[in-house]
């Protein structure tokens, strides 16, 4: 959500802020309607599965961080139009926008 109301306002800090803001206050409210957590073992537990997964792949890419085979040419295309933009998402990437 916060994502898609910085892209139908704008990207830059005040709209993302704000989206942000917007979606902690819709939890806010749909958490006191509900008022209901799941029980400390099972959230601790879905916590370190979490963090796990997320230490195994940061891992792996600390080791490994080279990009491979056909992603290179898309992520230097995004990352070429991202530096060239102040605005996101990025307009057309490398071949395109030559071609209307």
């Amino acid at each position: 959500m916060p994502g898609f109301f910085s892209f139908l306002c704008g990207f830059n800090r005040r709209t993302i802020l704000i989206s942000v803001l917007l979606l902690c206050l819709i939890s806010g409210i749909v958490y006191r309607k509900q008022r209901t957590l799941p029980e400390k073992k099972i959230l601790l537990s879905n916590e370190l599965v979490f963090a796990a997964s997320f230490f195994f792949f940061l891992l792996i890419r600390m080791y490994l961080p080279k990009i491979y085979r056909h992603e290179k040419f898309m992520d230097f295309a995004f990352f070429e139009r991202s530096y060239e933009n102040f605005f996101f998402p990025p307009g057309r990437s490398l071949v395109c926008r030559w071609f209307p």
